[in-house]
């Protein structure tokens, strides 16, 4: 029963009856399509028609199916009461419907054979990706006052530059990139003057920036929330790097506990 009213919910929610909610929920725009949700209703009517099959099989089975014999219960002839015929519907029934499910994705089961062009190797594929449809594909944080429609890498991935992610914003000097990674960025700058570096990274929880390997504190610039800092004149090295949270933190020691638990659980059930 669970799963089917979750069915109807998420049916309902897709509906149009449901566009004052969508309208009163701004983070629900994040879907942006309510057909997503098809998703979820696989699922569990996928539970509701599995639950169906024991209950099919259990009439099926029932001797007065077989033997013809009257119903325990009425003292009537039971609906499945036909003899070894009703036996073979049962099951010819439940036949029928998997048939129609691996016939109605048959098609699927076929690759399609494209020609694949050069650039869709490459991170090409990701910027030309965005470029279709910055408003939808191109992500904020709640930092970000005004969606970027470009980005100053943006020149680099196209000319096939190698990637500098933080320029000088404000004073004069150099930057170096010393490395670039999925987690951690490293430069050298070089300035004659107090300057403001700025990396091409929104500010999230857990970035922490150093400056010469001691912690220094950063701001998130607007309009688009990129994290900032405020440098001395003279050579540096600005590293930033992704850190642990009071959340992070606080999830792993759940995790480990739960695991120590669950391994210390099925020992001691053995020993026993």
């Amino acid at each position: 029963l669970f799963f089917m009213a979750s069915t109807l919910v998420v049916v309902l929610l897709m509906s149009p009856l449901a566009a004052p909610l969508w309208q009163i929920l701004p983070i629900a725009a994040l879907v942006q399509f309510p057909w997503r949700l098809l998703a979820v209703t696989a699922f569990t009517l996928s539970v509701v028609s599995g639950s169906l099959i024991p209950a099919v099989t259990a009439v099926s089975y029932q001797p007065s199916a077989i033997s013809g014999q009257p119903s325990a219960t009425t003292g009537q002839p039971s609906a499945a009461s036909a003899g070894p015929s009703s036996f073979i519907i049962h099951h010819l029934s439940i036949l029928l419907l998997v048939l129609i499910i691996i016939l109605g994705s048959f098609a699927y089961t076929t690759p399609q054979y494209t020609e694949i062009p050069a650039w869709a190797e490459t991170p090409l594929a990701v910027i030309n990706w965005d470029r279709a449809s910055i408003v939808d594909r191109v992500g904020m944080v709640s930092a970000t006052d005004e969606q970027p429609q470009t980005s100053p890498m943006e020149a680099q991935y196209l000319n096939g530059e190698p990637l500098t992610t933080a320029a000088i914003i404000a004073g004069q000097g150099t930057v170096e990139m010393l490395h670039h990674g999925g987690a951690s960025d490293r430069v050298r700058v070089v300035a004659a003057e107090p300057v403001t570096l700025q990396f091409y990274t929104y500010d999230y929880p857990g970035w922490r920036v150093t400056l010469d390997d001691q912690a220094i504190d950063y701001r998130a610039e607007p309009p688009y929330g990129l994290v900032t800092v405020d440098l001395p004149a003279g050579e540096h090295i600005v590293q930033l790097r992704m850190g642990g949270t009071p959340a992070r933190t606080a999830g792993t020691i759940i995790t480990v506990a739960a695991t120590i638990i669950i391994i210390g659980l099925f020992f001691w059930s053995n020993v026993r």
